[in-house]
């Protein structure tokens, strides 16, 4: 058994593959396991990865490369890394990202020192012209008390910064939800704060996430993410209301509902109607949400909904686009 399992997700990363694996097999940290998810990557990506190995013989022994039958979706990519996992500890690095070397060290033994379940990491956004740090905001070390809290400060639940004892995953059966590849990472760590304990943070070391990859899933965002957002929200009411606890996370539970059904008012009037049908009473959270939920053009959105001035959104929206062209 490795200390640490890196689950790499390999899919037309050709381009940054090779600074990704180099990032992963000069780590610090001796006693990790990489496996490499092939989706069926319709590239040379794992041609390369390999070339790259061959100058690291130390690490030969500790790669696995596991090739999916057909192209399957994200989800399916990091459920299938979790399982074939055997570290202490599991983290996921994207195959067009890359991180600082001493990263995983520094959350292992951190880990190990504040005997936590999940250890949470900063990361630096790369852009083509910049980088812009991105710190990470924990109101508590108690996983219970942040997601409880989720609503009122809220931060982001990115699966490739935050190590996770594996024992979560595996005693209590959570792994991503088929065919929910966008933003499945939400559903993912909630589930997995649920049962957590411990939670810290480090400092002074990165996950480098690459933005100036037009290629990458998350780089677009349409319908199909809102309605996969939306079942997730859907999943996530499901799985606390479930539990014998439910009204310690009811608050979060709306916050994610609202922000999963507000995606629905961009520059269609025929979609208002489901907005308002679509997880009623989850309104009610408006007045404690953190504005940083939102982006920038996310935030006016909410504020033209919150003042209940949504059709006026929709207009200007639509003037917008027209303005675009």
């Amino acid at each position: 058994m490795a200390l640490v399992s890196v689950i790499v997700p390999i899919y037309k990363v050709a381009s940054y593959i090779e600074r990704c694996a180099r990032s992963l097999f000069e780590q610090s940290l001796e006693d990790m396991e990489f496996i490499f998810v092939d989706d069926c990557s319709p590239d040379n990506s794992i041609e390369i990865m390999n070339a790259v190995l061959k100058a690291y013989p130390q690490r030969q022994n500790q790669v696995r490369i596991i090739r999916n039958r057909q192209n399957m979706g994200s989800a399916f990519v990091r459920r299938v890394g979790m399982q074939a996992s055997t570290g202490m500890f599991v983290i996921q690095c994207d195959g067009d990202d890359f991180v600082d070397i001493d990263l995983y060290e520094k959350m292992y033994e951190t880990a190990l020192l504040e005997n936590a379940d999940i250890v949470v990491c900063d990361e630096k956004k790369e852009y083509t012209d910049k980088t812009v740090v991105d710190e990470v905001r924990l109101i508590s070390d108690e996983c219970p008390i942040v997601l409880q809290q989720w609503y009122s400060h809220v931060f982001a639940w990115f699966v490739h910064n935050k190590l996770v004892r594996r024992s979560l995953y595996v005693d209590n059966d959570v792994y991503p939800w088929d065919g929910l590849d966008m933003l499945e990472d939400n559903g993912l760590m909630m589930r997995l704060f649920y049962y957590g304990r411990k939670v810290v943070h480090i400092e002074g070391s990165y996950y480098h996430y690459n933005k100036a990859n037009t290629g990458a899933m998350t780089f677009s965002y349409g319908e199909k993410t809102v309605e996969q957002m939306i079942t997730i929200a859907e999943n996530l009411t499901c799985f606390f209301e479930s539990k014998t606890d439910y009204k310690l996370y009811e608050k979060t539970v709306s916050a994610f509902q609202f922000l999963a059904k507000i995606n629905l008012i961009t520059n269609s009037f025929s979609k208002v109607s489901r907005y308002r049908r679509l997880f009623p009473g989850s309104e009610k959270i408006i007045a404690e949400l953190d504005k940083k939920s939102f982006s920038r053009k996310g935030l006016a959105r909410f504020l033209f909904v919150k003042y209940h001035l949504t059709y006026l959104f929709i207009l200007l929206f639509k003037v917008y686009a027209l303005l675009r062209k």
